[in-house]
């Protein structure tokens, strides 16, 4: 399948299960995450969390639409606690959708308290 068989050059927007999703939705969740890991300087992380924070936040319901959290099930998106953009994406899903918090995501988030940071963590709280 190629991106014209989804939309036209000319559109900006796809409707997929009843939300409409912009071209570029998955690219630019893909861009923050690499941005966030990426960022080493202690003194921008605040900034750019919040930043990235509200910028995710936003594309959660096109990501669901899209299925993203059935193509990678939530605890393949908590698999590596050196990836905390991918956490960072798993935990504002799961705040939007609070009832896909099973026993085992649970379980995982737990572990994580002990080797993610706590300003990526504190966004389940």
């Amino acid at each position: 399948m190629k991106i014209e068989d989804l939309t036209s050059r000319q559109e900006d927007v796809i409707e997929c299960n009843g939300v409409k999703v912009r071209k570029g939705t998955i690219g630019t969740m893909m861009k923050n995450v690499a941005l966030f890991e990426k960022n080493k300087d202690p003194s921008k992380r605040g900034q750019i969390l919040h930043e990235i924070e509200s910028d995710i936040g936003e594309l959660i319901p096109s990501l669901k639409a899209l299925d993203m959290f059935e193509f990678f099930s939530i605890i393949e998106w908590l698999e590596d606690p050196k990836r905390e953009g991918r956490i960072l994406v798993a935990l504002l899903y799961l705040q939007q959708f609070p009832e896909k918090m099973s026993l085992d995501v649970q379980v995982k988030l737990n572990e994580l308290t002990q080797c993610v940071a706590p300003d990526v963590m504190s966004i389940i709280d």
